[in-house]
């Protein structure tokens, strides 16, 4: 009898580009309540969090351990091609392998019939345009890299909360405290312990352009999708669709980046009250607002 299997990877380099581990399983197993597959029962699901770039299909040991398992006329699920390999020579291979042995590899979006010409192109196209965004991811972070030194800007990690970094005269960059965020910072402690809640000093925050580290600035685009301006956008709840006018533009669309955007902010937010709280039990937070420019007997 034939059996149904599924693999899920996640990328260690950028795992926010595709669901994650759980997120993948989710779906492989409502796929494989479909009646496609009511002769052939769900077995397991192997994942793996590994890089495609790091190491090919053939040389990680779960999907081997899941290849090995594999029986003529069982199928293997996968979110997207691009989970099993993404260079387009190793995903000839794999599509030469697995139509050898006879395995039909389908995803969420269409079941690949190897035996048939046109699906088997379907699938080359798809190893070809992974093969060439990693090109050209790879591109853009060199080309990135490359201004960057050419303008003298830090390469590395952004500074941590509150601070910024600065070029001494040996042109290395170190990290420094930036005093309007700090006052930020000292602000929203001082208003939170006084009984006001998070969001009404975030939307306090924002009438006032003080971006705090907590925010960026993001388009503002017309009905047309033209760009007409900037707003500050780092305390207000967005969701998916959301509409709002502006007195730039006859409609600014929200959508999943902006919507994101306020969970990173509260998130920044909490951090903000959790350094405080930490520099409080250490005992250094006197010190701090010293440093920073801010009153030592604020709370």
């Amino acid at each position: 009898m034939s059996k149904t299997y599924g693999y899920a990877r996640e990328s260690t380099n950028d795992p926010k580009q595709t669901p994650n581990l759980k997120e993948q399983v989710r779906l492989l197993e409502e796929l494989a309540q479909h009646e496609t597959y009511a002769e052939a029962p769900w077995e397991t699901c192997v994942c793996e969090r590994r890089s495609a770039s790091d190491c090919l299909w053939d040389k990680r040991p779960d999907f081997m351990r899941l290849w090995h398992c594999l029986e003529p006329g069982d199928f293997l699920l996968v979110w997207r091609l691009d989970r099993i390999e993404r260079t387009l020579h190793a995903g000839n291979r794999f599509l030469a392998a697995a139509h050898d042995k006879n395995v039909n590899v389908h995803e969420i979006s269409h079941p690949y019939d190897l035996n048939d010409t046109n699906d088997s192109l379907i699938a080359t196209f798809k190893f070809f345009t992974s093969e060439t965004w990693v090109k050209q991811h790879s591109q853009a972070a060199k080309q990135g890299i490359a201004r960057a030194r050419r303008e003298g800007k830090p390469i590395g990690p952004r500074p941590g909360l509150g601070k910024k970094f600065i070029c001494d005269d040996q042109g290395v960059y170190r990290e420094v405290w930036e005093h309007r965020i700090c006052a930020a910072i000292r602000e929203i402690t001082r208003r939170f312990r006084r009984g006001e809640s998070l969001r009404v000093i975030c939307f306090d925050l924002e009438a006032r352009r003080i971006p705090a580290a907590l925010g960026r600035l993001v388009a503002v685009r017309n009905g047309e999708g033209k760009r007409v301006g900037t707003k500050l956008m780092q305390h207000e709840p967005m969701w998916w669709g959301k509409k709002r006018k502006h007195p730039q533009a006859r409609i600014i669309k929200y959508g999943y980046g902006e919507a994101r955007q306020f969970r990173h902010s509260y998130e920044r937010l909490r951090q903000a009250m959790a350094m405080v709280e930490q520099m409080e039990a250490d005992g250094t937070y006197q010190n701090w607002c010293r440093e920073t420019g801010g009153d030592s007997t604020c709370p």
